[in-house]
């Protein structure tokens, strides 16, 4: 027993230091000429498009008339590339008669993500964009195709609604029942498209790229491209991955200890995340502000919300404001936030309660908390910040943390993102009560 233990043990050793040579060898080739390529720079770091923000960018790119220049070019690939057959070619050539949307008001009062109309709804595409952290609400797609069947008068020929995710997943039965889904999925007009990011629409980004002649268009292009392989695909910028790949496929031998490994590394990064959020809480129990440390739990799938409570809050389940949580999702950047819930969606408060909300967010954003984001997909917050937090898929981070002795990073990172908590919800319970105050009465009925 003991024989095999140090044989995996020097197998292991052997392959990682082969590795990490590999690795220190290429990051160094990448400093030497990074001062002429710029490896890691891309126009999307600056702003990290969120669900909404890519949506209007695909948006921007599939409409003719748009400042990119380059008229029906990428719409032509798009209808190319997913099989469009029952789009009339000559509805194509009319530029006048199309026309782009991002969020289109529904007579269900929903928004679909983006709508592309063709000479007066004579052909209608719709594209529900699912890279979020919202999850499919209910009746959600039923109601999009409720919408699509009513602008061309119940004509199925006229119409395709694509659902986007970053890996081809079906909606869920909350929003259109299986039943119906395989109906328009598999009747001749495929009125119902499971798309995906991973190699369809950065596929098709890179045609777009090849057959663009604006450079600086072109450029944008290759970043959004980019930062969409990075998100859905987890390639870096410098090309990490492509080496690692590689590497492990010259030595295949290795893949017999992986899923000793990865289960080794993800109870790594659970014991760490686990840790960190016991010791916020400590911090934030000083303060009178409660959050249970065990409702947060490190995944790498969907959200997770963990509530947070304080007695002098003005919020509660039957005000405006409901509660405050720290949101969770490893998927977007950055993955934490504390957040204050609205009791239902924003656009769908009374006027005067919608203005009330906005000025709260304003002012907030005057704070100076950093990024204040307000209904960031579908969730319904007033207003959210990111939190200081420890980044559990960065290797480097993870063994700085595991080496530090004395736990002083792991306790720092704590600290400030309690202080933010503390910091947050202090200033915005106070806010609320000022904008409150302020609040206009409404005028008294006559006698």
């Amino acid at each position: 027993m003991q024989d095999e233990k140090g044989k995996i043990e020097s197998e292991l050793t052997e392959f990682f230091a082969g590795l990490d040579a590999g690795l220190k060898s290429l990051r160094k080739v990448r400093s030497i000429y990074d001062e002429q390529v710029a490896f890691e720079f891309n126009v999307t770091s600056f702003f990290w498009p969120d669900e909404n923000k890519t949506s209007e960018i695909l948006a921007f790119f599939l409409n003719p008339k748009e400042s990119h220049g380059q008229k029906t070019t990428f719409l032509k690939l798009f209808v190319k590339q997913f099989k469009l057959q029952k789009l009339p070619p000559d509805l194509l050539e009319d530029i006048g008669s199309i026309e782009v949307a991002c969020e289109d008001p529904t007579a269900e009062k929903r928004r679909i993500d983006i709508t592309i109309q063709f000479g007066n709804d004579k052909y209608i595409i719709g594209i529900e964009n699912k890279i979020g952290t919202a999850p499919d609400q209910p009746n959600q797609i039923h109601d999009y195709v409720k919408e699509l069947r009513g602008r061309t008068k119940g004509d199925d020929k006229r119409w395709t609604l694509f659902y986007l995710t970053p890996n081809g997943d079906n909606p869920s039965t909350v929003s259109i029942t299986e039943e119906f889904r395989k109906e328009l999925i598999t009747n001749e007009n495929q009125n119902l498209r499971n798309i995906n990011y991973r190699e369809e629409i950065i596929g098709l980004l890179e045609q777009f790229e090849m057959s663009c002649k604006a450079e600086n268009v072109r450029a944008f292009l290759k970043d959004f491209r980019q930062y969409l392989k990075k998100k859905h695909i987890g390639e870096t910028f410098m090309g990490e991955n492509n080496f690692v790949t590689d590497y492990l496929r010259d030595h295949p031998n290795i893949l017999k200890h992986a899923d000793a490994l990865r289960d080794a590394v993800e109870s790594t990064k659970k014991e760490c995340f686990n840790t960190f959020w016991i010791k916020v809480a400590e911090y934030l129990k000083k303060q009178s502000i409660i959050i249970n440390p065990t409702a947060m739990f490190f995944f790498s799938w969907g959200n997770l919300e963990a509530l947070v409570e304080h007695h002098n809050s003005p919020f509660g389940p039957s005000g405006e404001l409901t509660k405050v949580i720290i949101f969770y999702n490893q998927k977007i950047d950055p993955p934490f936030y504390i957040a204050i819930n609205l009791s239902i969606e924003r656009n769908e408060l009374p006027p005067q309660l919608k203005s009330k909300v906005d000025r709260l967010e304003e002012k907030l954003k005057k704070m100076q908390f950093g990024e204040v984001r307000g209904n960031v997909g579908l969730w319904w917050w007033c207003g959210a910040v990111p939190l200081p937090h420890i980044n559990f898929n960065d290797g480097d981070e993870l063994c700085k943390i595991l080496n530090d002795k004395d736990g002083s990073i792991m306790q720092n990172r704590a600290i400030e993102a309690a202080e933010k908590i503390t910091k947050y919800i202090n200033v915005t319970e106070s806010l609320w009560r000022e904008v409150s105050i302020a609040e206009p009465k409404s005028p008294a009925s006559p006698a």
